[in-house]
């Protein structure tokens, strides 16, 4: 995975979706965990400044056999780091040592959430069953109701027509009584 936080972040052109998808990768090739030097579970996490994670003692080994005593090239992306020893912070004064750092920092990578985010994606696909249930249900009850709709819509013209056609023989039977009544 060539993409890597320092790169992400410090992208000024990146716009927010972008940002995102690119993130959500590392993320996802963060949680898989694997060293791209050996190729194996991480074993103590180290990561150089340009972002990359590696097992520690791969790092250390490919930086070995770099030409420079003082630098090494990211097995991933060819960024030189320094290998140099910081001091010990003791040693310098309080107000600089937020400004000096080792290049290579040990990262703590917390696997608990996996745990909880697989109880959480069983839950959730148990409730997206139980919602298609409910939803073809309320399909099946919907569907039941229009044609019981369309019935009574149908009867209630018949009925109508039925209707109109009776009050319309009883006016002309009564036009015919009247009609009968004048003549008398």
């Amino acid at each position: 995975m060539a993409a890597h936080v320092s790169e992400i972040i410090s992208s000024k052109r990146s716009d927010a979706s972008t940002l995102v998808h690119r993130l959500a990768a590392l993320w996802a090739a963060s949680r898989s965990m694997l060293c791209f030097i050996c190729l194996d579970d991480l074993e103590i996490p180290v990561v150089p400044p340009c972002g990359h994670v590696f097992c520690q003692h791969c790092l250390f080994s490919s930086s070995r056999e770099s030409q420079d005593a003082t630098t090494a090239p990211c097995p991933t992306c060819r960024t030189n780091f320094s290998l140099l020893k910081t001091p010990d912070a003791t040693l310098i004064p309080e107000k600089y040592r937020p400004f000096i750092h080792s290049s290579v920092r040990r990262i703590y990578l917390d696997n608990s959430d996996e745990q909880g985010l697989g109880e959480r994606v069983a839950e959730l696909e148990a409730r997206v069953k139980s919602l298609e249930t409910q939803n073809h249900m309320l399909v099946d009850r919907c569907q039941f109701y229009l044609e019981a709709s369309i019935r009574h819509a149908k009867n209630e013209t018949e009925g109508r027509a039925r209707c109109t056609a009776l009050l319309q023989r009883a006016a002309q039977a009564l036009e015919e009584k009247i009609v009968g009544y004048k003549s008398w």
